[in-house]
């Protein structure tokens, strides 16, 4: 079996994450080369337009492993040509700027970061296979870090191993304190509280036709999501979720919504916006969400 490649090595602090930044310290094998050049990804797994992730590197700098400063230039927008006077890796530091959340991109904030490989990690130009470590130093308040990749060998806590470089930036990375339930597949595992608490006391028993429940969607977003959330995902404050409410409130809806018998607790007329066939329409959409939440 022929021998892999050297690894590329990734440190990442978050020395001050309410500023928005993530540092990372990458080694890289040089294969006694006089200059190599990295890249930074312009694609995304499952977003192949263009992407212009090198925009949020800042301060890239170059040594050899004694400390000396090595030259670079960029050489295009998203890679950077570094002078290697001879030595076999080289360390490479840069700073990343995360405030857009998306599937796509990076966000780093006092209590958490939530990082994807592509606008995270400089590579090879070159196109080798060959494995990737990346060892997360967190803040002394954050505790947990979570990716699909395995543990890398040595049981360091943080520290990860991608086999090639298309699964690390198809392996996004979660670090801070996040609340983590675990389940037991085709066990008996007790369901973990919060589903205990979305399940309790939800709609039931309205009747309703399925066929309703797109238009009902609608008039509902229109009229009632402002006050009234997303029926089953939060029981509400003084206003209370409609997916939690006794079943002969959703049933007598028509009387609420023209009567107004909450209007002294700031529940408005709907007289002249809303009409009596929209009823069965919202009475499905609210009966039927609390139904698609409901564990089968």
């Amino acid at each position: 079996m022929p021998e892999l490649p050297d690894p590329i090595r990734y440190t990442l602090r978050f020395p001050a994450p309410h500023t928005h930044y993530v540092e990372v310290e990458g080694t890289f094998p040089t294969g006694a080369k006089p200059w190599i050049e990295l890249a930074m990804a312009v694609w995304t797994p499952g977003s192949y337009l263009v992407r212009e992730y090198a925009r949020h590197v800042e301060g890239l700098t170059a040594h050899s492993p004694d400390g000396t400063e090595l030259s670079l230039d960029k050489s295009r927008k998203n890679r950077w040509r570094i002078h290697t006077h001879d030595a076999r890796t080289i360390v490479v530091t840069y700073r990343v700027y995360c405030r857009e959340m998306s599937v796509r991109t990076n966000w780093v904030e006092d209590g958490f970061a939530l990082l994807n490989g592509a606008p995270t990690f400089l590579t090879l130009a070159e196109d080798v296979a060959r494995p990737y470590d990346v060892q997360l130093l967190l803040p002394e308040a954050w505790q947990i870090s979570i990716t699909s990749l395995p543990a890398a060998p040595g049981g360091t806590a943080h520290h990860y191993r991608a086999a090639d470089f298309d699964t690390l930036v198809d392996s996004p990375m979660l670090a801070g304190n996040p609340a983590v339930y675990t389940f037991a597949v085709d066990g008996k595992a007790p369901p973990p509280a919060f589903v205990k608490y979305q399940t309790e006391g939800l709609l039931a028993g309205v009747k309703y036709d399925p066929k309703h429940v797109p238009e009902g969607t609608l008039l509902y977003l229109s009229n009632c999501v402002f006050c009234h959330g997303v029926p089953g995902v939060d029981k509400g404050g003084n206003v209370r979720n409609l997916g939690y409410v006794p079943t002969e409130m959703i049933a007598n809806l028509k009387d609420i919504v023209f009567k107004g018998p909450f209007r002294d607790q700031g529940m408005p007329d709907f007289t002249g916006k809303l009409k009596e066939e929209d009823i069965p329409k919202l009475q499905a959409f609210i009966q039927g969400t609390a139904d698609a939440i409901r564990p089968k």
